[in-house]
């Protein structure tokens, strides 16, 4: 209740030093306020730069073989072979954001993906963890390297490989995945 009090008094006490009056003990009409004209407000471009050559669906779709899902939704597109495949979103953008350590408190940016790797015959009761590696690299300047969470077996109907990485900072980025020697590299523009 302290708090509420306090504040407010403390607005009750600015109000009569931007107003010069107190609204509770008087009746006379308040003063009309000039309001500026709304400002234009900065907007992030929807789209990667030219710079970043993102990854875009292929001329010639891949279409994963049976008996694997084929449809995606309305925005996503199937990038691979038989060998290494993912599905990834045709603007190509990755967002994210800052968040505040919990430990020191301190704030850092921080964008973060999970993204399904099939291959054609994955099994994962004979192979868990998958022997699949992820690696990043930014393109347009440096950068740490990301981290990778994973990578783990998804249990599916049919199986895939996940992993969730976490990359350092906004900018155009190449993620790689390795699977037993066959790789699949795609690019996408990290946005904050």
């Amino acid at each position: 209740m302290f708090e509420l009090k306090s504040t407010t008094s403390f607005l009750l006490a600015a109000f009569v030093a931007i107003v010069g009056m107190d609204p509770i003990s008087s009746h006379a009409q308040l003063p009309l306020v000039a309001l500026s004209a709304p400002q234009p407000v900065s907007i992030v471009s929807s789209r990667p730069p030219d710079s970043c050559p993102v990854t875009q669906p292929p001329a010639e779709p891949f279409v994963p073989p049976a008996p694997y899902p084929t449809e995606l939704r309305t925005g996503q597109f199937w990038f691979g072979s038989e060998k290494l495949w993912t599905w990834r979103p045709v603007d190509a953008i990755l967002r994210g954001g800052n968040v505040v350590d919990a430990k020191s408190g301190k704030s850092h940016e921080l964008y973060t993906d999970k993204v399904f790797w099939w291959r054609k015959g994955y099994d994962w009761r004979t192979e868990n963890p998958p022997k699949l590696r992820i690696s990043g690299k930014r393109l347009d300047g440096p950068a740490r390297a990301i981290r990778v969470d994973g990578p783990g077996a998804a249990f599916m109907k049919n199986p895939a490989m996940v992993a969730a990485f976490e990359i350092p900072t906004a900018g155009c980025w190449a993620i790689t995945a390795n699977y037993k020697g066959d790789k699949l590299t795609y690019v996408v523009w990290v946005a904050r």
